[in-house]
């Protein structure tokens, strides 16, 4: 992903990954609603996987299993790893 200018950091990170916990049975819906919620301040190049999980998937301790929970209890909950702008992580993105 990467930032919109809208995004109030958007001269100092260089991009993002996002992980979205979604409490929804139907995949198409649990990632519109995972666009929807990210769309304010990223542009969204590619989803790479969408997996159907529950509480069991998570070992005790885990820090996905928090965030398991606070989706069931809300609804939906994005985590955003971002990256600096001119970090490596940002050269390999703009290599592909």
């Amino acid at each position: 992903m990467n930032p919109k200018p809208s995004h109030p950091d958007y001269f100092t990170i260089g991009g993002a990954i996002a992980v979205a916990f979604v409490n929804h049975t139907d995949s198409a819906i649990a990632i519109e609603m995972a666009k929807t919620n990210l769309d304010d301040h990223w542009e969204i190049e590619s989803f790479c996987e969408v997996s159907e999980v529950t509480r069991d998937t998570y070992e005790e301790g885990d820090v996905n299993l928090s965030y398991y929970d606070m989706a069931i209890a809300d609804g939906i909950v994005t985590v955003v790893h971002t990256y600096p702008v001119g970090s490596d992580e940002e050269d390999e993105k703009n290599a592909s």
